[in-house]
Parts: C-alpha cells; structure tokens; sequence
C-alpha cells in the first residue's frame, strides 16, 4: 500500500486503522473535514502516522497555507498554519532516501517529518521524495502544480 496523495487515503481508507477503527468510518461522519476547500485543491499531501495504527495526521500543503487534519479514535481536529508563521527548517539526510524534515513555527511548535518513522520499508523512498518537495517548497516557494480531487472524493 503506497500512499503519497489524498486520493490513495481514500482509495485505502477502508484498510487503514486508528485504534482499531476504520479511517473510511471515521471519514463517513466527517462532512465538515470532506467539504474543506484545501481537500480538493492542494499541490502536496503527507499522511504522518499512517502505518501507525494509533494516529493519523493528514498535511495538506496550499500557496500560503499548510492545513493539517488530525485524525483519532474520538476526536478529529482541523487546523491550519500560515507559511509566514515558519520560523526555521531543517532538513537531515541520514542515509539513502532517510530524511526528516523539522519545521519549526514563531509559537516554538515543531512540524516533524520522518520518511523512516512516518512509513514502513515499502514506501520510505515515496515518503523522502514527499519530504524533499516539502522543503523545496518552503525554501523557494517552487511546486508542482495543484491537484483537483473534486471529483475523487467519494463522500
């Protein structure tokens, strides 16, 4: 299981687990997280915790924006940070596609990406590529183009 972009989430929602609940029930009850503008229209996703089985932290990154859904057994939350509150980044190589990216905001919070604590051996090298864009965007303000999922999202 691959999983770099929102549309695979969906795709595999109904294998993923948070506390031995399915994300895909959790995700039938949350209209207002499937009626976010930034669900549809954002360049870059990131799905921190996926394999975990306890947690799963979905970053959307839009032009000004980074929006991050927390998702948990019970509680879902939705928050949202402007590029302009990112005090530093850091980015470590520690090996071959091993990186971890360290975001840290004016309120002293730390955004942390791990390709090898955020994947399993079959995606880290999807995950590194994912935390590379990240940067080159925060860095240069360079991206891909934005994707449309307007039409994917099942819900």
């Amino acid at each position: 299981m691959s999983i770099t972009s929102y549309k695979e989430l969906l795709q595999f929602s109904s294998q993923i687990k948070i506390e031995n609940k399915l994300l895909s029930y959790i995700l039938e009850d949350l209209d207002i997280v499937n009626n976010q503008p930034f669900i549809t229209k954002h360049f870059l996703f990131y799905p921190k915790g996926i394999f975990s089985e306890k947690y799963l932290d979905a970053y959307f990154f839009e032009d000004n924006d980074i929006h991050v859904i927390k998702f948990r057994k019970d509680v879902t939350s939705i928050k949202s940070v402007k590029l302009e509150q990112i005090k530093s980044v850091n980015l470590d190589i520690q090996g071959y596609k091993d990186y971890v990216l360290m975001i840290k905001l004016k309120n002293e919070e730390d955004i942390i990406f791990d390709a090898k604590g955020d994947s399993n051996e079959h995606n880290m090298h999807s995950f590194s590529e994912n935390i590379a864009k990240i940067h080159r965007y925060i860095i240069t303000g360079k991206h891909d183009k934005p994707t449309d999922f307007s039409s994917t999202n099942p819900w």
